[in-house]
C-alpha cells in the first residue's frame, strides 16, 4: 500500500488539490449568491420603508420638519432591514457599518 502511494504520489496529489479547488470554487460561488440575495433583499426593504420618499419624491412633504415622522414611523423597518444584512458584512466592516 505505501509503495502504490510513493510510486503515484503526484498524481494523488494532483486529485486532491484538483477535488479541494472544486470545493472552494463551489464554496465561493454559494457564498456570492447568498451575498448578492442579501443585497436584493436589504435594498427592497429600504425602497419599501421608504415607500413615496425615494427615489421619486412623490409623498415628500412640503414643510421641512415634517419629514421627522414619517422618517421616525419608517425605522423600525430599516432597523430590521439592517439587522438581517449585518452577517453579510465582513467583520472587519461590521463597526463602521454599525456606526453608519
Amino acid at each position: 500500500m505505501a509503495e502504490l502511494v510513493v510510486n503515484n504520489f503526484w498524481a494523488i496529489a494532483a486529485a486532491v488539490l484538483v477535488a479541494a479547488f472544486g470545493g472552494y470554487v463551489a464554496w465561493r460561488n454559494g457564498q456570492k449568491s447568498r451575498h448578492a440575495t442579501a443585497c436584493g433583499n436589504f435594498r427592497a426593504s429600504v425602497l419599501r420603508a421608504l415607500d413615496g420618499l425615494h427615489p421619486h419624491h412623490a409623498k415628500w412633504p412640503k414643510d421641512g420638519q415634517a419629514i421627522d415622522p414619517i422618517l421616525r414611523a419608517a425605522f423600525p423597518a430599516l432597523q430590521a432591514a439592517v439587522a438581517e444584512f449585518r452577517p453579510f458584512i465582513p467583520f472587519w466592516r461590521r463597526h463602521a457599518f454599525d456606526r453608519a
